[in-house]
């Protein structure tokens, strides 16, 4: 389960609390957390509050302990300028 991640308004990065799996190459539970990993519970979803809970029930047994990763801020790209940078690299 991804959701969007919490911004440190400082410097734009965005972390996320991240759960991996010990068995299955590329399962993951990932969540928004602050830079100390502190999750706000009151901002996830049902499904998602669920998710973390399961994720933190089974660390260890199904999930390895989390680790908090730091994500770039993603820039937004009109389609105009991605049709123009198209143009520009097909020459």
């Amino acid at each position: 389960m991804k959701t969007s991640q919490a911004t440190d308004t400082t410097s734009g990065h965005q972390f996320e609390l991240w759960f991996r799996s010990i068995f299955i190459e590329g399962r993951s539970y990932a969540f928004p957390c602050d830079e100390s990993g502190h999750v706000d519970l009151d901002a996830l979803s049902t499904v998602g509050r669920n998710n973390y809970f399961f994720a933190r029930g089974v660390v260890g047994r199904e999930v390895l302990y989390p680790s908090v990763r730091t994500i770039e801020p993603q820039v937004s790209i009109s389609s105009e300028r991605l049709a123009l940078a198209k143009i520009v690299a097909d020459g």
